[in-house]
């Protein structure tokens, strides 16, 4: 899969052109995201999750050994691919979109918190390409 836009936050530092001619690659990885409802301390409905620029928030890997949050969060790139028994629980394409991302975190099984600030708004279930 080609990465088309590189953003640093939300904001865009490369397009399409310099990309591919860098030759950078993304690795996207295919999630099931279960987010939160608002009663519960989430959002009032999910992100659109489609589009340009794609919807983009920090990641927290529950199996990590480090305090939250971070000195150095990542933001995890998310595009729905279809919405499952509700409008919160998707089937999503989730990636890094900067080079020097820990893309080796993105293995099947693995398990997730998307974060706003320092609120969780989603978990998830990495499970595969």
């Amino acid at each position: 899969m080609s990465c088309f836009e590189l953003y640093e936050g939300n904001k865009r530092v490369a397009t399409r052109k310099i990309i591919e001619a860098l030759g950078l690659e993304c690795l996207a990885m295919r999630a099931k995201i279960h987010w939160i409802k608002k009663e519960e301390g989430g959002r009032s409905k999910p992100p659109a999750g489609v589009g340009s620029p794609p919807y983009m928030t920090m990641v927290r890997f529950t199996d990590a050994d480090e305090p939250w949050p971070p000195e150095i969060a990542w933001s995890l790139a998310i595009k729905k691919r279809e919405a499952e028994s509700s409008e919160y629980d998707w089937i999503a394409d989730v990636s890094y979109k900067m080079e020097n991302a820990p893309h080796e975190s993105l293995r099947p099984g693995r398990m997730f918190e998307l974060y706003e600030g320092n609120k969780c708004v989603a978990s998830g279930t990495l499970i595969g390409e």
